[in-house]
C-alpha cells in the first residue's frame, strides 16, 4: 500500500476517534440539559435551593402530590444531583452541587426572566406549611 494511502487511512481512523470521543461528551451534557428539560425538576432544584428541605415542604411550594415530587426526586438521585437523609419518618434532600443553580438562572436570564422573580416565588414562606422554613416560630421542628 502506498504512504499517501496509509497516511490517509490513519488520519480518517484518528478522525472517527476523535469524533466518537466528542459524540460521548456530547451525549453527556444533552443527558445533563434532559434532566433539567421536567419544569417540575426545575421547581424543585429551586425550591431546594443551597439548603435542606423535606418533602413535605416541596409539595407546598410545587403544589404537587409527594408521589409525583418523589418520582422527580428519583430521577435526581439516580443522576446524582441530590443527596437524601432520613430523619425519622422524614426525609431531607439537598443539592450534591448546587453550581447547576447559576446555570438555571442564567437560561430564565436568557428568557426574560428574573433571578429576584425566582428566588421570591421559591424562598417566600409558604401559607401552610409546616416544616421551619416556612414557620420558623412552629413547635414542630421538622415537617
Amino acid at each position: 500500500m502506498p504512504f499517501s494511502a496509509c497516511l490517509r487511512i490513519s488520519i480518517l481512523y484518528n478522525i472517527f476517534i476523535v469524533m466518537n470521543i466528542s459524540s460521548a461528551a456530547l451525549q453527556e451534557i444533552a443527558d445533563f440539559f434532559e434532566v433539567l428539560a421536567v419544569p417540575t425538576r426545575l421547581g424543585i432544584l429551586l425550591a431546594i435551593g443551597e439548603r435542606e428541605v423535606c418533602v413535605c415542604h416541596l409539595e407546598a411550594v410545587l403544589k404537587l402530590r409527594q408521589a409525583a415530587i418523589s418520582q422527580h426526586l428519583q430521577v435526581f438521585k439516580k443522576n446524582g444531583w441530590v443527596i437524601s437523609r432520613r430523619q425519622g419518618r422524614f426525609v431531607y434532600y439537598k443539592l450534591s452541587n448546587p453550581s447547576v443553580l447559576p446555570l438555571i438562572y442564567e437560561g430564565a436570564r436568557m428568557k426574560g426572566v428574573s433571578q429576584e422573580q425566582i428566588e421570591y416565588f421559591f424562598t417566600a414562606p409558604i401559607e401552610g406549611c409546616s416544616c421551619s422554613l416556612c414557620n420558623p416560630n412552629s413547635n414542630k421542628p421538622f415537617c
